[in-house]
């Protein structure tokens, strides 16, 4: 049985699912639940999906909200719990995984960001739980990060060319083919086995 904040992302990704016109799936922390544990794991506070660039999401019949992020869109429900978090720190993470920034130490990018964060620093508006949605591009036999983003994260055309579907909760969530190459991937040789100390 889904726990008290996983039914409110549930909840979310019902209501959102019917709005989303072409082809989505869901990947990262909640396909490796659902495959691996039949359930959501349990430290797991947001759900990924992913879209196309053709594909096109309207929340204007909904009661969900969107705010541009700096790696995603994020998805959630005015009312639910707003968590801060510094607006420094999130920027920081975001430009570290650039590749202009991926060689240089804190101290070094500090240096170099620090005049830009007055005008690119988003001030975060979403609440919890999320869901966020990542846009990928084609890029060879590839679909990848349309923002050059997570290098090492990608999706052969084959694995998402037809979509599984698996149901929990009454939810129809598409899902790649091919679901233990592409956690192995993600995740490395010991996906199969539950680490509450995983980051």
């Amino acid at each position: 049985m889904p726990n008290e904040y996983h039914i409110k992302l549930l909840d979310m990704l019902e209501e959102l699912i019917p709005n989303i016109c072409g082809k989505w799936f869901l990947s990262d922390g909640g396909l490796l639940g659902l495959h691996r544990d039949k359930k959501l794991i349990e430290w797991d506070f947001d759900l990924d999906i992913y879209i196309l660039e053709d594909t096109t999401i309207n929340l204007d019949l909904t009661s969900l909200k969107t705010q541009k992020y700096y790696t995603c869109d994020k998805i959630y429900k005015e009312g639910n719990t707003f968590q801060y978090s510094n607006p420094w720190l999130e920027y920081i993470r975001y430009k570290r995984l650039l590749p202009q920034y991926k060689n240089l130490n804190r101290a070094q990018i500090t240096k170099q960001i620090s005049p830009l964060y007055k005008t690119e620093k988003i001030i975060k508006e979403f609440t919890s739980p999320s869901i966020d949605i990542f846009t990928l591009k084609t890029e060879g036999d590839k679909y990848v990060y349309k923002d050059g983003l997570y290098s090492r994260m990608f999706y052969l055309q084959e694995e998402i060319e037809e979509l599984d579907t698996i149901y929990y909760n009454g939810i129809a969530i598409n899902v790649p083919k091919n679901k233990e190459a592409i956690l192995q991937r993600l995740y490395g040789d010991t996906w199969n086995i539950p680490d509450p100390n995983y980051q």
